[in-house]
């Protein structure tokens, strides 16, 4: 994220229009903060385990649910054009989600 905003402020001043351009492309945007209202829901079953995960908006943030455990999603991975994962954080330590989304699947 932090790799995004140092272009915007160290080239911003002299290159505007290239670093507008730039903020639109799906490399500009591969991390983030999750953003719930945008991004896909769905659920997955995981023969091997027999466990079924499930991403779902709760009170305005994306969440994944699987057994009788539910943890907020903080963050996502991938522009989304191809797919996207997501993690969250606990005790300052950061984890990836066991579901992601693969846009050329339509779902997770």
């Amino acid at each position: 994220m932090l790799l995004a905003i140092v272009p915007m402020i160290v080239c911003g001043h002299c290159h505007p229009a290239i670093v507008a351009r730039y903020a639109r492309t799906p490399m500009a945007n591969s991390s983030g903060l999750v953003q719930s209202a945008t991004e896909p829901t769905g659920g997955f079953f995981h023969a091997a385990s027999g466990t079924l995960y499930g991403i779902v908006r709760s009170a305005n943030r994306l969440v994944i649910e699987w057994n009788s455990h539910r943890k907020p999603l903080d963050f996502y991975i991938g522009s989304g054009r191809m797919g996207r994962s997501y993690g969250f954080a606990v005790d300052a330590y950061l984890y990836q989600a066991p579901v992601g989304y693969y846009a050329n699947r339509s779902g997770t």
